[in-house]
């Protein structure tokens, strides 16, 4: 038993459960697909594991703020069970990290992470989940078009989809994706939320994609260039990829669009957390390693027909985030008319006007796809954007809203 439980960066967040609130525990790097349900007593406790008080540090502390004993056995129980779902930072799980990693540097394509829980395995289900979005949306997918059909809007030159759960807001994706019909550039560059905390602002992997409909095949040159101009630090954090949903999602709607066809292959890039920029104000294109990537990726896509796909949610509000309440239905409205305030400013591929609109409040709305719209503005050669749809998803078993958009860009 750990003396001094230290506690891993995991996910923790209010819900109700079996009629309760609760605190849930999860990982967000997935070496276990397990949750923890707490009470507010034990997440006291467990926010004490910090690898430096011992469990009689923790226990003294408590008798000095309450002048009640914490018995020993409630205090192993909990240590206990979060080190059997590793959520404690110890050898034991260094231990299964190294085995995970390693097992996943042998693949040659990066796996469908999400399969059978944000969408189904199955690649006939898969499909007939998909169609429906389509038909749900009101727009046409891909199946029956023939290559080289045009599509009513030949110049796009790309799109803003979610990358919420696909259960959530298939739709929305169908929306955005339906843009592309007949579309068929020599590459996309697929671009992404990094969820976990990561020290680099960008990450590229160069595995294909698997997803249950087929193989989506990875731009080898693109990430060789990549790699010549940034050196091989922008692949230091590549095992992020392994659970990130936010190119994943986007995978599996350009393997449907294509159908039996191989889809053109994907640059997937995933960017990390610009608040360093908002808190200081300093516009991201002038920081060093943004401008050198920039111009890096301008480099790798060269004179090719190039799509760029973001992969991007906007606000997220509530308990679930950190606020102290629900949002209510004035507070929805409030989020609708700063999210449409600010997509007007990516309708006119203005990524200055985006990030002070960002800012401005600093972020005070979360928009977690800050980082990713702002490359994608700042590299897409457009004219004009165009929302196609807007949808808040309200969860009021966390009691928070998240907002997102389909997006055309010509």
């Amino acid at each position: 038993m750990d003396e001094k439980p230290k506690l891993r960066p995991i996910e923790a967040f209010p819900v109700e459960y079996e009629g309760e609130r609760s605190i849930c525990l999860r990982d967000p790097q997935r070496i276990t697909d397990q949750t923890i349900f707490i009470n507010d007593f034990a997440f006291y406790i467990i926010s004490q594991f910090d690898g430096v008080k011992s469990v009689l540090d923790i226990q003294a502390d408590f008798a000095r703020r309450t002048n009640e004993i914490l018995p020993r056995a409630q205090i192993d129980e909990l240590v206990q069970k979060l080190d059997e779902y590793y959520f404690l930072d110890n050898a034991r799980f260094r231990s299964k990290m190294e085995q995970v990693r390693r097992d996943y540097e042998c693949l040659d394509a990066r796996p469908s992470s999400h399969a059978g829980i944000s969408y189904p395995a199955d690649p006939a289900e898969l499909k007939s989940l998909l169609d429906s979005f389509y038909k749900t949306a009101g727009v046409a997918g891909q199946q029956g078009l023939e290559p080289g059909e045009n599509t009513p809007v030949n110049d796009i030159k790309g799109i803003l989809a979610p990358h919420i759960d696909i259960r959530h807001g298939g739709p929305c994706f169908a929306k955005a994706y339906s843009a592309l019909r007949g579309r068929r550039p020599d590459l996309f560059v697929v671009i992404g939320i990094a969820h976990a905390m990561s020290e680099n602002y960008f990450t590229v992997v160069d595995r294909d994609f698997e997803t249950p409909l087929g193989t989506v095949p990875v731009d080898r040159s693109g990430v060789e260039i990549l790699r010549s101009k940034l050196g091989d630090s922008i692949f230091a954090e590549e095992f992020e990829h392994r659970n990130e949903h936010s190119i994943e999602f986007q995978t599996v709607f350009l393997k449907h669009l294509y159908g039996d066809e191989t889809p053109p292959p994907i640059l997937p890039i995933l960017c990390s957390s610009f608040h360093p920029m908002v808190e200081s104000g300093e516009e991201p294109d002038t920081v060093p390693e943004v401008r050198d990537f920039l111009e890096a990726l301008r480099a790798a896509v060269g004179a090719r027909d190039v799509c760029w796909v973001g992969g991007v949610d906007l606000a997220h509000v509530g308990r679930r985030f950190g606020d102290a309440d629900a949002p209510g239905v004035a507070t929805c409205e409030m989020i609708e008319k700063r999210d449409r305030a600010m997509l007007q400013t990516v309708e006119r591929i203005d990524a200055t006007a985006f990030f002070n609109s960002i800012a401005q409040d600093g972020d005070a709305r979360r928009v977690c796809g800050f980082p990713a719209i702002y490359i994608f503005l700042k590299s897409i050669a457009a004219q004009r954007g165009e929302v196609l749809e807007y949808e808040q998803m309200n969860d009021t078993h966390s009691g928070s809203v998240v907002s997102f958009a389909g997006m055309g860009f010509y």
